[in-house]
């Protein structure tokens, strides 16, 4: 099949985190054909449509004699690289006891104590075993899932399962701002990407 020639919009993207309660351990939030496999799942309304994100990957190591590269150069596979994402939201609400919001999760993620409906529900996708909620860190997982308006077929999703959220960055503009990144865990193989 050939390359599709029509582009996607932002308007086109959605951009979900879920955590990794009800899967078993290690599994994160996402199958690797992109469905959810745990119970809570949010969608990010209002972000700016600018996520960014850098894959994880393997670095290279470039062998040289006295300094000089060789033809052909002498390549080999090293150490595994941590990816990253950003991206933007407009500030909407505070933590909330009841329901699940954007301010809960980074609340969450961050490690903060306050006992919001996330805290009290979601389970690390980093935990051990299934509800041993006993991970270090909270870790979440990012689907970005893209499906152009104009043909249902053309869809494209990535997720990533071993989200670290990172603590959000607020800005006061006409609408309220949240600058968010984080550090994306997952090993380039597991990737989710269709």
């Amino acid at each position: 099949m050939a390359e599709a020639i029509r582009l996607f919009t932002q308007q086109d993207g959605t951009l979900r985190i879920a955590d990794g309660g009800g899967v078993a351990a290690g599994n994160g939030g996402y199958s690797a054909a992109g469905a959810l496999q745990g119970p809570h799942e949010y969608e990010v309304d209002f972000d700016d449509g600018d996520l960014s994100a850098v894959l994880p990957r393997r670095t290279v190591a470039h062998y040289k004699t006295r300094g000089r590269s060789r033809n052909p150069p002498t390549l080999r596979y090293g150490e595994d690289e941590l990816g990253s994402f950003s991206f933007n939201a407009k500030h909407r609400d505070g933590a909330n006891a009841v329901d699940e919001t954007l301010t809960d999760i980074l609340l969450w993620a961050a490690g903060n104590s306050v006992v919001t409906d996330v805290s009290a529900n979601w389970e690390s996708t980093s935990s051990s075993v299934l509800g041993a909620n006993d991970s270090d860190v909270n870790t979440v997982a990012l689907k970005w899932t893209v499906v152009d308006e104009g043909d249902a077929t053309h869809t494209r999703l990535f997720a990533f399962n071993y989200c670290e959220m990172g603590v959000p960055t607020f800005g006061e503009d006409v609408f309220n701002n949240m600058a968010i990144s984080g550090v994306i865990h997952d090993r380039i193989e597991n990737v989710i990407a269709a």
